[in-house]
């Protein structure tokens, strides 16, 4: 099973589309909190894992619920998200397995962009050394089942 997690109010049969986090971050750019960290790991992706989905054009889901689950997160939308069982709606698009450790550690551990550029390097390359693998496809997703709706504070 594959799952989704959203801050949208969705229902079976409902379809999300690839790219719409791409979109949010660019349609904000340099102000997004996020942009330029996506603009590095795109950079990378672009330059040596050129047929690997992009972060900024893909759909995103775990093949695991439990790390789905902790990786649900209260934002500033005042509630957790929404999980979702889903599937792929074009089930052979490319798809890209990735540590979503990595990702956040860029974050917390890269003091210099050799550093960050060294952590994108391995996220793009497939590496999943904590198990908390996130999942990339240029595929829409459909939503099967809901699972968990999201309570506000």
């Amino acid at each position: 099973m594959l799952y989704h997690h959203s801050y949208e109010y969705l229902e079976p049969g409902d379809v999300v589309r690839a790219g719409n986090w791409g979109r949010i971050v660019q349609g904000y750019g340099g102000q997004h909190p996020i942009f330029f960290r996506e603009a590095l790991w795109e950079l990378v992706r672009k330059r040596e894992y050129p047929t690997v989905p992009s972060r900024l054009t893909a759909a995103y889901y775990y093949d695991d619920e439990q790390v789905a689950r902790n990786g649900m997160r209260e934002g500033d939308q005042g509630r957790a998200p929404n999980l979702y069982e889903v599937e792929l709606v074009t089930p052979m698009a490319a798809t890209h397995r990735a540590d979503l450790h990595l990702w956040e550690r860029a974050w917390w551990d890269a003091h210099q962009p050799t550093e960050a550029e060294s952590i994108a390097r391995a996220y793009w390359a497939g590496h999943t050394p904590t198990g908390r693998t996130e999942c990339l496809t240029n595929s829409d997703l459909r939503i099967l089942k809901v699972i968990e709706r999201s309570r506000p504070r």
